[in-house]
């Protein structure tokens, strides 16, 4: 059985239209949400905890100086426990 063309041409304009609404409507929520962008209670409470941390780290990395990195981690075969060599 053949399909009928133009029951398929107008299925396909059916569904272009629909697929244009479904877009146009994600579209208009998108720019209705940029407008009202939702601040949550905890944003200010994090951001202050951030600038406490900062500001601690930044006192503690002048009085002790700064971290000392740890090259590598190996085993020395007299001893159980890795040993550290730092530079």
């Amino acid at each position: 059985m053949m399909p009928d063309f133009h029951n398929t041409r107008s299925f396909v304009k059916h569904y272009q239209h629909e697929q244009r609404r479904i877009a146009d409507q994600f579209r208009l929520a998108m720019i209705a949400r940029d407008g009202h962008s939702r601040i949550r209670f905890y944003y200010p409470l994090l951001e202050r905890l951030g600038r406490w941390l900062i500001v601690q780290g930044t006192r503690l990395q002048t009085r002790y100086g700064k971290f000392k990195e740890v090259a590598s981690a190996s085993l020395e075969p007299k001893h159980t426990v890795a040993s550290l060599h730092i530079h």
